[in-house]
């Protein structure tokens, strides 16, 4: 396992902080962990996992990139949001539901992020196979490097849209950039 996608949070950790530690070992062998940031707006901050050093925040946006309204208040560098309202799940239980209903928040949003850095794993794996890597693209830290070279700053929040950047960025210059933050 290489990935790790949690849609939930808790306000407050544990003592003895148990998802603490599990998150750090996951960490720790190489797993790189995406969490929801949190569905309670300008009422709460971030939760856990979410806040844990390492981890990937996600936050929810419209799918233009405006920021949903009950994403908690950006906190430290990195706020990346992702499409994560109105969102149709194709998953149990939600099919039991209205086929047409749609869903939002952090957790919609989190799996979109995870799906983004797969896309982008595969295009590097494509476009440099034969490269040698300082920072590995599908580490941790490669991913957040990844995201702040799709970023595109709105509202407070990181927002990535592979859309946006593969339609305003050459190949050129998204070869260059990679070579230059990862090598």
């Amino acid at each position: 396992m290489h990935v790790i996608s949690i849609s939930l949070g808790f306000e407050t950790a544990e003592c003895p902080d148990d998802l603490g530690r599990e998150v750090t070992e996951c960490l720790n062998s190489g797993i790189t962990i995406y969490a929801s940031a949190s569905n309670i707006g300008g009422n709460g901050s971030r939760t856990y996992p979410a806040k844990y050093p390492g981890v990937i925040c996600i936050h929810s946006a419209t799918h233009e990139g405006n920021k949903s309204s009950f994403n908690p208040d950006p906190e430290g560098p990195n706020n990346f949001s992702f499409v994560g309202e109105l969102i149709r799940p194709a998953w149990e239980p939600f099919k039991r539901e209205s086929f047409m209903s749609y869903k939002s928040g952090t957790s919609f949003a989190t799996p979109v992020a995870v799906s983004v850095a797969a896309f982008m794993i595969a295009y590097i794996r494509k476009n440099l196979p034969n490269q040698q890597w300082r920072i590995k693209p599908w580490s941790c830290m490669g991913v957040q490097i990844i995201f702040q070279l799709m970023k595109k700053r709105r509202d407070g929040y990181d927002w990535v849209s592979p859309i946006r950047y593969m339609k305003e960025t050459n190949p050129g210059k998204i070869k260059e950039d990679l070579l230059q933050e990862l090598c």
